[in-house]
């Protein structure tokens, strides 16, 4: 949706700033915005070797469809060949992000325990207070 359909300019202002914006701006993907990073990641790879250098590790989001892509590249020996094989480096923050995620999500598990009673109690999978290993001091 165009910015001045949602009334935040007016279309001669949308046209000035598309008609000045054409000027300078080159279309140079085509395709979802999810496969543009991935199309990028292979341009940056593949055109490295024009200025005699190769990039040995792949510095990545957890989202691997760049690395992939790159990896494909070259008949499925990367952009460099057999011979030089990229690394897949996961950011620590996105990696950090996920364990505190999953860790969250471990503290929120839940089990329902019987005793022999028959009375039932809701438990946390990593224990509590007065609780170590499922069982009750």
């Amino acid at each position: 949706m165009l910015l001045f359909e949602r009334k935040r300019i007016t279309e001669e202002e949308y046209d000035r700033w598309k008609g000045s914006h054409d000027e300078l701006c080159d279309i140079n993907y085509e395709g979802t915005s999810g496969g543009m990073e991935a199309a990028a990641a292979v341009t940056m790879w593949t055109r490295s070797l024009e200025h005699n250098m190769r990039y040995m590790n792949f510095v990545c989001d957890g989202d691997s469809s760049a690395f992939r892509a790159v990896k494909e590249c070259n008949n499925g020996d990367g952009p460099y060949g057999k011979d030089y094989v990229i690394e897949k480096w996961d950011c620590t923050n996105h990696v950090a992000k996920r364990l505190g995620t999953g860790l969250r999500n471990l503290r929120k598990d839940t089990y329902i325990e019987v005793n022999q009673s028959g009375s039932r109690k809701r438990r946390s999978v990593l224990g509590g207070k007065k609780q170590a290993y499922g069982q009750s001091y």
